[in-house]
């Protein structure tokens, strides 16, 4: 090869290396580096990098998706942090891909939700610990357009039927855990946060979900029922197969967790009356011609009740009754019923308040 045709292949290689350079720095520069809105970006818990890099092209904030995915590899920029960032267009993609890896340090604090709390007692919760208001918080639980927001990101959303008759129609999706929450959160991160808890629960044991013969929102209500009867995993089983036979079998499930929780009071603050007992509305399952699960769940219940409802033995039982010790007795017949109570009675266990289902 003469010199003449070095030199040329010399300048065409620089020309493409050059166009090269040039193109990829159009798409890490920032879309308009005059242009300093600030765009408030969410990344919800457990949300997907695709999903991410997509909502990102579509809030307008870089220029291809699969760019930034080959920039996101190489520079090893993949740890996404779930939370809101303050982005500008006047931002280059590495500088808002380092953003949403390395967030500004923010002041935190270390909660506990515990299992069983209603929407009522966690919205109590978080204004006592976070300052968020607590009509607020209640009022998000039923703003149809947020639940819409939540079901674009959560499948267990998006698969749940809700209804009209629920009293807060997020009650039961409210994850009991320990959370690490910014002092800034508001009212819509929090239950971002502990519905996506419960969506990782939903999809950790999505082959038991679909494989159920309840819906989401009925094994839902079973675990929360479950959850304030007993408390070893395996009692929990049982009186969910008792629930199923129950309910399979035509039997009204006179639960009172149920009745106290149609008519908004916490299980064991005082005795009910019998008009109370008997009132009529969407959980009280104690009502005269009440068949069926309640509208919807009656508390925020734990994995272990969730998983008992998935792993419900097939059982017999159609009855069951609590002694002092937190010993159930399950029993397949009302007959056999009645001898239980007659002989923890004989026995000294019994207690005028014990919880029983007949």
């Amino acid at each position: 090869m003469n010199s003449r045709k070095i030199k040329l292949s010399l300048v065409f290689l620089l020309i493409i290396l050059s166009g090269a350079i040039f193109g990829v720095q159009r798409f890490v520069a920032p879309m308009d580096a005059h242009d300093n809105t600030v765009h408030s970006f969410t990344i919800n818990p457990g949300e997907s990098r695709d999903t991410i890099l997509s909502n990102l092209l579509d809030e307008g904030l870089i220029r291809d998706k699969t760019i930034t995915q080959i920039y996101v590899r190489l520079s090893n920029n993949n740890d996404f942090k779930a939370g809101t960032f303050d982005l500008t267009k006047s931002m280059s993609m590495p500088e808002i891909i380092h953003t949403l890896n390395h967030p500004a340090s923010v002041e935190e604090m270390t909660l506990t939700i515990p299992e069983g709390l209603r929407v009522i007692d966690v919205a109590a919760l978080m204004e006592a610990n976070l300052g968020i208001n607590a009509e607020e918080f209640k009022a998000l639980t039923n703003d149809q357009s947020f639940i819409d927001e939540l079901a674009q990101s959560y499948p267990v959303i998006a698969n749940y039927d809700f209804n009209s008759d629920m009293l807060y129609k997020l009650e039961g999706l409210l994850a009991p855990d320990t959370y690490r929450f910014a002092l800034n959160s508001t009212a819509r991160d929090v239950i971002r946060i502990l519905v996506g808890q419960t969506n990782r629960i939903y999809e950790s044991h999505l082959d038991k979900f679909n494989a159920s013969h309840f819906t989401i929102k009925e094994i839902f209500t079973l675990a929360s029922m479950v959850e304030s009867e007993v408390h070893t995993k395996e009692q929990r089983e049982i009186v969910a197969s008792i629930f199923a036979n129950r309910i399979e079998q035509g039997i009204p499930l006179g639960s009172d967790v149920t009745t106290y929780y149609g008519i908004q009071l916490h299980m064991g603050v005082r005795e009910l009356t019998v008009a109370e007992l008997h009132q009529v509305n969407a959980y009280n399952t104690r009502a005269p011609g009440f068949l069926g699960l309640p509208a919807g769940p009656v508390s925020s219940p734990s994995l272990m009740s969730i998983e008992a409802v998935l792993d419900m033995p097939t059982t017999n039982y159609l009855f069951f009754v609590n002694d002092k010790n937190g010993d159930i007795y399950p029993t397949a017949t009302n007959a056999e019923h009645e001898a239980i109570i007659d002989r923890l009675r004989r026995d000294g266990l019994w207690y005028d308040d014990v919880r029983e289902n007949n």
